[in-house]
């Protein structure tokens, strides 16, 4: 995957990612330290939300770092949004 094409991201929030999980087919298996979830697809894929930015758009470098452990192009990522 060309991963320069994370430029099509925009900023969301961590309940907005969580519902894109949640559509991608992801769920939630618990609670860790520091108020992280961990979300898991049947495949095998997992990934790490984190709370702290309750209310607020996620640093985009973090939602580029769920986007690579999520294994699904930007666009696709973004599209199931809806």
């Amino acid at each position: 995957m060309n991963w320069y094409k994370l430029a099509q991201l925009s900023p969301l929030k961590a309940r907005e990612i969580k519902r894109i999980l949640k559509n991608l087919g992801f769920n939630f298996v618990r609670i860790t330290s520091g108020g992280h979830e961990t979300w898991k697809h049947p495949d095998g894929r997992v990934t790490t939300v984190t709370e702290a930015h309750r209310g607020k758009d996620m640093p985009i470098g973090t939602l580029r770092n769920i986007v690579r452990q999520v294994q699904v192009p930007p666009r696709e990522f973004m599209q199931a949004r809806r």
